[in-house]
């Protein structure tokens, strides 16, 4: 194999890697919440790096909670408080549908359901 081609072997494998990893980070669709009645609504989105399990969670934008699937761990519980907000996120793998699922809550009542990976 000539030097050129050796070359050519090594672009194409990592690009392919690059593209792979790249693939790695699943977001969740963002979803509405009314907070308080006649405001505007909130937005609830995130994003779970399938690699490290790590995830994220943001509310209007800005990032609320954050925390990592264990190994074997199928469920994380995460919470924290943002501007006076109390937010909580019960995420679970579901095996099924091959996808995570993370029921948030706001100030204790049902805000929306965040779902990453889902075919």
């Amino acid at each position: 194999m000539n030097a050129r081609n050796l070359l050519t072997s090594k672009v194409i494998v990592v690009l392919l890697v690059l593209v792979m990893l790249s693939g790695c980070v699943m977001r969740a669709p963002p979803q509405r919440y009314y907070i308080k009645s006649g405001e505007p609504p909130s937005m609830l989105s995130g994003e779970l790096d399938g690699l490290s399990g790590d995830i994220k969670i943001q509310l209007n934008g800005n990032q609320v909670l954050q925390g990592k699937f264990q190994s074997f761990s199928d469920a994380l519980l995460l919470q924290d408080d943002y501007q006076g907000i109390n937010v909580r996120a019960e995420c679970k793998m579901m095996y099924c549908t091959n996808s995570v699922a993370c029921f948030t809550y706001i100030n204790e009542k049902p805000a929306a359901l965040l779902e990453f990976g889902r075919p």
